[in-house]
């Protein structure tokens, strides 16, 4: 069972992948569950989402388990 709980997305500016393309890349490659795991640090901005935009990022993942059939996490 392949599993990768390790993933960022373009949110937290070290990366440049949106939430769907990243279930589309898990899948094509047999992973069976992803956690999103962007970096948030209040004080520390380089490579770190801001904190605007935590609420924004809890809801697209939200969005996202509701709306696709595959296991996703978020930490």
């Amino acid at each position: 069972m392949l599993v990768d709980y390790h993933i960022h997305t373009a949110m937290s500016e070290d990366a440049k992948g949106e939430f769907e393309d990243c279930v589309k890349t898990a899948r094509r490659k047999g992973l069976v569950e992803i956690g999103f795991s962007d970096h948030f640090h209040p004080r520390k901005q380089e490579y770190s989402m801001s904190s605007a935009r935590l609420t924004e990022y809890i809801e697209r993942v939200q969005a996202l388990k509701k709306n696709i059939d595959f296991p996703v996490k978020s930490g």
